[in-house]
């Protein structure tokens, strides 16, 4: 199956993100700009006792995901309190729970990696 790839829409990584996929030559949907709708579908299939942002996030997959989308690109935080970084997992569950057959692409940088591979 060939990747393609949506989101969350995150600001200015939004643009971001769409041009790293764009010139590795994969296709994109980008995520819709984020309303009302968007959150409310996103907080029907969210657990209930998850955070605000979490909800607002699969709201931003889902309309991607029914134009085609197929993997979903994820940048997790894995330092702090913040359950963002649990997202990628309760996400992808959730999502084939609701029946939508998507991959997870976990992409997880710590500011140590960041900071070693500058400094080479």
């Amino acid at each position: 199956m060939k990747p393609i790839i949506t989101f969350a829409r995150w600001g200015n990584y939004t643009i971001a993100f769409k041009t790293l996929f764009d010139q590795l030559g994969l296709e994109v949907i980008p995520p819709e700009k984020t309303n009302q709708k968007t959150i409310a579908e996103g907080a029907k299939i969210a657990p209930e006792m998850y955070c605000f942002p979490l909800k607002v996030t699969l709201g931003n997959y889902l309309p991607a995901i029914r134009k085609g989308a197929n993997t979903i690109f994820m940048v997790q935080n894995i330092g702090g309190s913040c359950r963002q970084r649990y997202y990628g997992i309760i996400q992808e569950k959730v999502l084939k729970e609701a029946g939508y057959d998507i991959n997870l692409l976990d992409f997880r940088v710590t500011p140590k990696a960041i900071y070693s591979t500058i400094k080479k």
